[in-house]
């Protein structure tokens, strides 16, 4: 369980990153068109989202006790309600490298 937890925090914070630092750079948005920052960033904000749902869930859970025994029901929630974004993201990747290439 704490593997689960401290590797979903540990990406929430790179998201974090993500999205403070380069999706709203204002020199990135002086740099780019907004079609090309879409292909970037697309769908990274409602990742974020889906992991602070995932991390708050893993996170309350932990709270109700020290030793937890299980969190199968908490990722197969996820898994069946949320992880669709992951999934779409992923599918996005190759578009994702193919214009950071092209801009670089």
């Amino acid at each position: 369980m704490f593997e689960v937890l401290t590797s979903e925090a540990s990406y929430l914070r790179s998201l974090k990153v993500l999205i403070e630092h380069f999706m709203n750079s204002r020199d990135l948005n002086d740099t780019i068109i907004l079609r090309d920052k879409k292909t970037l960033f697309s769908c990274i904000a409602r990742v974020k989202e889906v992991s602070e749902s995932f991390l708050k869930d893993l996170e309350e859970r932990m709270d109700e006790s020290i030793m937890i025994t299980d969190v199968c029901d908490i990722i197969y929630f996820h898994a069946q309600h949320n992880f669709q974004v992951y999934v779409d993201y992923v599918r996005n990747q190759l578009y994702q490298e193919q214009k950071y290439s092209q801009l670089m």
